[in-house]
Protein backbone atom coordinates (compact mmCIF):
# COMPACT_ATOMS: atom_id res chain seq x y z
CA UNK A 1 0.00 0.00 0.00
CA UNK A 2 1.28 3.53 -0.73
CA UNK A 3 -0.30 6.58 0.95
CA UNK A 4 0.43 10.33 0.05
CA UNK A 5 -1.00 13.39 0.14
CA UNK A 6 -2.24 14.70 -3.22
CA UNK A 7 -2.02 18.68 -4.48
CA UNK A 8 -4.98 19.41 -2.51
CA UNK A 9 -3.13 18.16 0.75
CA UNK A 10 -5.69 15.10 1.25
CA UNK A 11 -4.69 11.88 2.37
CA UNK A 12 -4.87 9.03 -0.53
CA UNK A 13 -3.98 5.92 -0.75
CA UNK A 14 -3.20 2.94 -3.38
CA UNK A 15 -3.21 -0.92 -3.16
CA UNK A 16 -3.80 -4.57 -4.35
CA UNK A 17 -6.93 -6.17 -3.68
CA UNK A 18 -5.71 -9.17 -2.05
CA UNK A 19 -8.71 -11.02 -1.10
CA UNK A 20 -11.83 -10.35 -3.77
CA UNK A 21 -14.97 -11.74 -1.71
CA UNK A 22 -14.52 -8.87 1.14
CA UNK A 23 -13.75 -8.20 4.52
CA UNK A 24 -15.97 -10.06 7.27
CA UNK A 25 -16.11 -11.86 10.15
CA UNK A 26 -18.60 -14.54 11.79
CA UNK A 27 -17.97 -15.11 15.56
CA UNK A 28 -19.04 -18.23 16.29
CA UNK A 29 -21.21 -18.87 13.38
CA UNK A 30 -21.21 -22.27 12.01
CA UNK A 31 -21.89 -20.94 8.55
CA UNK A 32 -19.00 -18.31 8.89
CA UNK A 33 -16.60 -21.24 10.00
CA UNK A 34 -17.25 -23.13 6.83
CA UNK A 35 -17.05 -20.02 4.67
CA UNK A 36 -14.05 -19.31 6.10
CA UNK A 37 -12.77 -22.87 5.69
CA UNK A 38 -13.56 -23.05 2.18
CA UNK A 39 -11.77 -19.41 1.63
CA UNK A 40 -8.76 -21.17 3.19
CA UNK A 41 -8.97 -23.95 0.86
CA UNK A 42 -9.33 -22.12 -2.45
CA UNK A 43 -6.80 -18.65 -0.65
CA UNK A 44 -3.88 -20.28 -2.35
CA UNK A 45 -4.99 -21.16 -5.66
CA UNK A 46 -6.12 -18.19 -5.62
CA UNK A 47 -3.09 -16.38 -5.28
CA UNK A 48 -1.39 -18.87 -7.70
CA UNK A 49 -3.81 -17.43 -10.44
CA UNK A 50 -2.19 -14.00 -9.52
CA UNK A 51 1.34 -14.51 -10.17
CA UNK A 52 0.36 -16.77 -13.33
CA UNK A 53 -1.32 -13.59 -14.62
CA UNK A 54 -4.70 -13.09 -13.48
CA UNK A 55 -5.86 -9.15 -12.72
CA UNK A 56 -4.83 -7.42 -9.63
CA UNK A 57 -7.69 -4.77 -8.71
CA UNK A 58 -6.18 -1.75 -8.03
CA UNK A 59 -8.04 0.51 -5.01
CA UNK A 60 -7.55 3.82 -5.37
CA UNK A 61 -8.98 6.09 -2.24
CA UNK A 62 -8.92 9.84 -1.53
CA UNK A 63 -9.70 11.35 2.23
CA UNK A 64 -11.53 8.20 2.94
CA UNK A 65 -13.75 8.03 -0.45
CA UNK A 66 -12.73 5.37 -3.33
CA UNK A 67 -13.10 7.17 -6.35
CA UNK A 68 -12.21 4.17 -9.07
CA UNK A 69 -11.04 0.65 -9.10
CA UNK A 70 -8.49 -0.97 -11.83
CA UNK A 71 -7.75 -3.96 -12.60
CA UNK A 72 -4.04 -4.25 -13.98
CA UNK A 73 -2.55 -7.67 -15.43
CA UNK A 74 1.03 -9.23 -13.25
CA UNK A 75 2.60 -7.75 -10.66
CA UNK A 76 5.18 -5.59 -12.43
CA UNK A 77 2.26 -3.95 -14.41
CA UNK A 78 0.39 -3.34 -11.25
CA UNK A 79 3.62 -2.01 -9.34
CA UNK A 80 4.19 0.32 -12.35
CA UNK A 81 0.45 1.50 -12.19
CA UNK A 82 0.68 2.56 -8.92
CA UNK A 83 3.90 4.72 -9.09
CA UNK A 84 2.12 6.09 -12.23
CA UNK A 85 -1.46 6.36 -9.99
CA UNK A 86 0.35 8.17 -7.36
CA UNK A 87 2.42 10.68 -9.84
CA UNK A 88 -1.12 11.43 -11.56
CA UNK A 89 -2.59 12.55 -8.50
CA UNK A 90 0.63 14.57 -7.04
CA UNK A 91 1.09 16.18 -10.31
CA UNK A 92 -0.31 20.36 -10.25
CA UNK A 93 -3.49 21.02 -12.11
CA UNK A 94 -1.82 23.15 -14.42
CA UNK A 95 0.99 21.21 -15.66
CA UNK A 96 0.63 19.44 -18.31
CA UNK A 97 0.98 15.37 -18.40
CA UNK A 98 4.27 14.14 -18.90
CA UNK A 99 3.76 12.14 -22.13
CA UNK A 100 1.38 15.02 -23.70
CA UNK A 101 2.58 16.57 -26.60
CA UNK A 102 2.50 20.87 -25.89
CA UNK A 103 2.17 22.74 -28.94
Amino acid sequence: MVRFKDTEQRRCSVRRQWWPFGDYTFAGDTIGFLISLIELVLWPFWLAARFLGAPWTLVIRRSGDEPRREKVVGWEGSKQRIAEIVAEMQRPPDEPESRAIVY
